[in-house]
């Protein structure tokens, strides 16, 4: 009987970064174009998000407004006219799922 433990294993030369993309360049292709969409069409509009938190000015641009956090969502929540907007939105919404 032989003995395995004595057995040397080969090892495969180690890939640099470059050697396995250029392997690997058809995959990237495909892969590619829907990271590039995702990046464009999820994060991109986030930077959009800021104005529900700032004092938005169009001549000043997104970035330069100050900043007020919730006050606008408190302004908008303690409306009074919060619970018939809210109502005929419900409304609007349900009537046209019918549709769909």
């Amino acid at each position: 009987m032989s003995n395995l433990s004595n057995t040397s294993t080969i090892k495969a030369p180690k890939s640099t970064f470059w050697e396995k993309l250029n392997r690997q360049k058809y995959l990237q292709m495909m892969v590619w174009p829907g990271i590039i969409w995702m990046f464009v069409f999820n994060y991109i509009p986030m930077g959009g998000i800021m104005i529900a938190f700032r004092d938005y000015k169009i001549t000043r641009g997104i970035f330069e407004g100050d900043w007020v956090g919730f006050e606008y969502f408190v302004e908008f929540l303690t409306d009074p006219s919060f619970a018939n907007v809210m109502r005929r939105k419900l409304r609007y919404l349900c009537s046209n799922a019918e549709y769909k």
